[in-house]
């Protein structure tokens, strides 16, 4: 994966953890890019590294290590794809309640930095492993041709081999955090587990610029669960909405479980009532300031309990991005933050860290989210030592409202459902839960 290679050279190549932290933005939009009033972020896919595996030596050492994770997990997906039963697609429980739907589809883990499922289009179905990404609204699949170095490994989609494939003959474009891609617009039929809707529009994508993609990568494309504001394709309704609309789903939700990458099929995504066995009740549901992205009103981020002023005579928004890997936000944000962490980079202090917790906010009150020195920092061992850096990324937005991108390193901690309410009108929440895995 050359995004990953790249991320690697830029990161491992730092001496301190300031520097390492603000050298991880890279691969991402500087702020410098002309930014539309109403999408001042466009965080879609940001993939980072593994947390775990990460060594640190020659660029040459890096890129063979990195290599041999990759080949290890193709052979992974090989055994999958050999199988009788498909874990990645397999639709792990499907409930009904007087016609209407939950289900609950298996998660691929890569080594907590991506997690795949199975979307199936075309009539006789296709199947594409994707990203299911609340930073990103659209569905993006590679067609036929898309002759990009990434595509050449990917699952393609074969038009003409659907027999309810549409074409729109529109040409639309995107740019994520980690690359562009360009397409056109077509409608066939979708289905997600017991979710089937006809004549969803999608991307066919023609081409990949950037680090979006390499030949290496273990995934097809990308789901995008945000609000139709978002959306590239204005005039037609993303999936998401589009199931919504159709009143199938027992709750109008989509709740991730990401579980650990040591149980490759642990992760889970549920459309429609959070499965109980998931997470630590309640779910704390906390209201989405603008249905553009899920974000919520962020207050502060406090180290070891106590305040850091971070958001003190500014406003700071939190968006919770599955989509996005680490923890991000402002350059100078980000290094208050880590130089109050004060975690060593040879981890002799890594027992003594402190813990950070998020507070969010809305009308009925605050809530706050205690993320542990196990969670937020990542640990590197190898022959020449142990390192240590907390898993928190640059990421210049806006010079006026702080984002600060709550990513998987936040969510491997915690159970998060996206609520839409009664409609695709009504006021939204973002629900949060202790995931199972994690109450020890």
């Amino acid at each position: 994966m050359l995004l990953i290679a790249l991320c690697l050279i830029a990161v491992l190549a730092s001496t301190t953890s300031a520097t390492l932290v603000s050298r991880r933005k890279a691969h991402k939009r500087t702020a410098a890019t002309a930014l539309h009033p109403q999408q001042e972020i466009k965080t879609g896919t940001t993939f980072s590294f593994p947390l775990k595996f990460i060594n640190k030596y020659s660029t040459a050492q890096r890129l063979s290590h990195l290599k041999t994770l990759l080949h290890h997990h193709r052979e992974l997906i090989s055994l999958h794809d050999g199988a009788t039963t498909h874990p990645k697609g397999e639709v792990a429980a499907t409930t009904t309640d007087g016609g209407d739907v939950t289900t609950t589809l298996s998660l691929l883990n890569y080594y907590d930095t991506e997690w795949l499922g199975v979307v199936s289009i075309g009539t006789p179905a296709q199947d594409f492993e994707v990203i299911f990404d609340t930073g990103s609204t659209d569905l993006w699949l590679p067609s036929t041709g898309c002759q990009s170095a990434g595509c050449e490994s990917q699952n393609r989609f074969i038009a003409e081999d659907s027999t309810t494939y549409t074409s729109l003959n529109k040409k639309v474009a995107a740019e994520f955090g980690s690359g562009d891609l360009y397409g056109e617009l077509a409608q066939d039929t979708v289905t997600i587990g017991a979710l089937t809707v006809e004549g969803q529009t999608f991307c066919m994508i023609d081409d990949e610029e950037g680090s979006w993609t390499s030949a290496d990568d273990p995934f097809d494309g990308l789901m995008g669960l945000a609000f139709p504001t978002l959306s590239d394709t204005t005039g037609y309704t993303p999936l998401f909405d589009n199931i919504i609309a159709q009143g199938s789903l027992t709750r109008n939700a989509v709740s991730f479980f990401f579980g650990s990458y040591t149980e490759e099929t642990s992760a889970t995504i549920t459309f429609g009532t959070p499965p109980e066995d998931l997470y630590v009740a309640p779910i704390q549901y906390i209201a989405v300031q603008s249905p553009l992205y899920w974000q919520v009103q962020l207050v502060d981020i406090y180290v070891n309990g106590e305040p850091q002023n971070l958001c003190s005579g500014r406003t700071c928004i939190a968006v919770l991005d599955t989509g996005t890997t680490l923890l991000t936000g402002p350059t100078a944000g980000v290094a208050a933050l880590v130089n109050a962490i004060g975690a060593s980079e040879d981890c002799s202090n890594f027992e003594s860290l402190p813990s950070i917790t998020y507070v969010f906010k809305d009308d009925n009150g605050q809530y706050e989210f205690a993320l542990e020195p196990y969670y937020y920092v990542i640990e590197e061992e190898s022959r020449q030592g142990d390192w240590c850096a907390p898993a928190f990324m640059s990421f210049d937005i806006s010079p006026t409202t702080w984002y600060w991108i709550v990513g998987d390193v936040f969510m491997r901690k915690y159970f998060t459902s996206y609520y839409r309410g009664e409609t695709t009108t009504s006021q939204a929440y973002v629900g949060i839960a202790t995931a199972a895995s994690a109450s020890r």
